[in-house]
């Protein structure tokens, strides 16, 4: 006898045993409006957030951080539309950001970073431009949530575990 209602009971158990089975890694508080989320593939991830909503233009930071959850680099970020993540490795961070200019900036693994220099008339920029960049928020081993306390008005970015 086929009984296609079982079938759809059994896989919505087993889908919500799935979301049980999600675990946090690790939290970091006070990140204020996320605008990307990029994972780096390996746990760790590098976002943007909006700190200037009031302003004539969207401003806000850039935050790196590695796969235990520590902040690697903190960076501003004048335009959030104008730029934003285009490479997050466990190595490497590459974003851009239109200032005077348009400019690409690469910060490596100590959280150095580097604005690549452009010569007289020129400027330098991703292939994009203005438009809205998307966020890549998992790799194999888990993923990136924005968890908002809406009663505290409280923003933490979390490392969640498939496991």
């Amino acid at each position: 006898m086929n009984r296609p209602y079982l079938r759809v009971a059994l896989l919505s158990c087993l889908l919500a045993l799935c979301a049980l089975a999600a675990t946090e890694e690790w939290r970091f508080e006070g990140t204020n409006d996320i605008f990307q989320i990029t994972s780096d593939g390996k746990g760790g991830c590098a976002v943007t957030r909006i700190t200037g909503v009031l302003g004539p233009a969207p401003t806000g930071d850039v935050l790196w951080f590695d796969r235990k959850g520590q902040l690697v680099y903190q960076g501003g970020i004048s335009n959030l539309l104008g730029g934003g993540i285009a490479v997050c490795t466990r190595d490497n961070l590459v974003y851009g950001d239109v200032r005077d200019t348009n400019i690409v900036v690469h910060v490596n693994a100590d959280g150095a970073a580097t604005i690549l220099p452009a010569s007289a008339g020129t400027i330098n920029h991703l292939p994009w431009r203005y438009f809205y960049n998307g966020s890549h928020v998992n790799d194999k081993k888990g993923y990136f949530v924005v968890v908002t306390e809406t009663n505290a008005n409280e923003v933490a970015l979390v490392r969640y575990l498939y496991k």
